[in-house]
């Protein structure tokens, strides 16, 4: 079929074809945000890790950051304070340690 005397007549979106655009669309922008997110990240893990090699962080900050301001942590009082005691186990990993000798040991 040919097209007689003119341009086409643009075709109308429209049944599946409007959805997927709107579909196509919304996971571009989500990209573009994610790919943005991960760039921002990138930088302030490379300002973090660029300072933290001089800087010391305090036991304090350093609890803040990990459990946030505003989880109620507070290091005067125990954990489960009205509760009963909380049981806490460690376990200790020794890798090395020099030799023992009879003369430098510290008599108790």
């Amino acid at each position: 079929m040919g097209v007689r005397g003119g341009a086409r007549k643009p075709r109308r979106l429209t049944g599946m074809t409007r959805p997927f655009l709107k579909l196509f669309t919304t996971l571009f922008a989500c990209m573009i945000e994610m790919d943005h997110l991960r760039i921002m990240l990138a930088k302030e893990h490379d300002r973090s890790s660029s300072r933290g090699s001089s800087l010391t962080m305090s036991p304090s900050d350093f609890l803040d950051k990990l459990m946030g301001k505003t989880s109620g942590y507070d290091a005067r009082i125990r954990p489960n304070f009205k509760g009963p005691p909380v049981n806490v186990t460690c376990n200790i990993f020794i890798n090395s340690f020099g030799s023992v000798t009879e003369t430098t040991m510290v008599p108790l």
